[in-house]
């Protein structure tokens, strides 16, 4: 009974430290500034695609998972250096462990926070990533009406926030941060209905479906740079985590597909380093073929795996770190 009523309370004070850490990021500017620049590059994708001459929509799609992977991964890696740091050096931290919460469960939450903020990214991109790859016609055509769609909606997401922030008194950036995500959505379901040619197309036979398992690749290899980037936010600053993060996925590129299979200790390479290339299967969607849901959950179990090595790394260096 004590036991039960123990983690009763820690699961409240995980999710209250959760919701706190999720709000606190969804209010920085550069969130809304580096998704709306996002939104927009991959809404313009499609007019670049124009003089490909028949690979329209993969170079769309390339580009589009591209830029969502570079965006989510630098904000995700941001939000979760700056979060932990922020109230290490604030001195926020130490107002919230001197009460009787472990550094265990606070470190945890802020992981958290991180990671549901990626999955609120992972559904506002979706949407996206599918209205830039349905615009993208054969020959030099783009479908400016799923184009409108996906402008509009992210224009009365703005429109939105502010009726929002002026009558709700909310701030301005998580609101129409929130409001992206069912803006975008009612674009997509808008433009699943619509058939240029008039040729009696079933509902959303135009939407690229098979793409959605590729997107959420990256967003767990999105999340796993997250990890590592609050693990060492723990010792270093905000922008030291950042470059580390970025020489890191760098190096960890490049060395596992290079290191000889033959040379001593290849091995211990592929076990010691992340395999980035097992998260990028664009290659699969190729002649229309797809990448399948079990292989999305393989990916979802070494993601995982990875996370929790990153968490217990942080927490282990959390632990033996002075709070002032």
């Amino acid at each position: 009974m004590v036991s039960t009523s123990i983690l009763w309370v820690g699961g409240r004070q995980w999710l209250a430290l959760s919701v706190n850490a999720l709000l606190d990021l969804i209010r920085q500017p550069i969130l809304l500034l580096m998704t709306l620049f996002g939104i927009g590059f991959i809404g313009l994708m499609p007019v670049f695609s124009v003089f490909t001459l028949g690979d329209e929509m993969r170079l769309v799609r390339d580009g589009a998972l591209a830029t969502f992977f570079i965006v989510s991964a630098c904000l995700s890696s941001y939000a979760a250096a700056a979060t932990l740091n922020r109230e290490l050096t604030h001195g926020t931290a130490a107002m919230v462990l001197c009460k009787p919460i472990g550094r265990e469960l606070f470190y945890a939450a802020k992981l958290s926070g991180v990671l549901i903020l990626l999955g609120f990214m992972l559904l506002i991109f979706l949407p996206v990533i599918l209205l830039s790859e349905r615009m993208a016609m054969t020959g030099i055509e783009t479908d400016w009406t799923v184009g409108g769609a996906l402008y509009s909606a992210t224009g009365m997401a703005l429109v939105l926030g502010a009726l929002w922030n002026y009558a709700g008194k909310q701030p301005f950036v998580s609101s129409t941060f929130l409001c992206l995500l069912p803006c975008l959505w009612l674009a997509l379901i808008a433009a699943a209905g619509v058939d240029p040619l008039g040729h009696g197309i079933p509902f959303g036979a135009l939407i690229s479906w098979s793409t959605i398992p590729v997107i959420v690749l990256c967003a767990l290899a999105a999340a796993v740079l997250a990890s590592a980037a609050l693990a060492l936010s723990t010792r270093l600053a905000p922008v030291f985590t950042l470059c580390f993060c970025g020489v890191f996925f760098s190096l960890t590129l490049l060395a596992t597909p290079l290191w000889p299979a033959s040379a001593c200790g290849a091995g211990w390479v592929k076990v010691l380093l992340p395999n980035w290339q097992l998260f990028w299967m664009l290659d699969v969607l190729a002649d229309r073929g797809a990448c399948p849901w079990s292989y999305v959950q393989l990916c979802g179990v070494y993601a995982l795996a990875w996370i929790l090595a990153w968490a217990c790394l942080g927490l282990a260096s959390f632990r033996h770190r002075d709070i002032e």
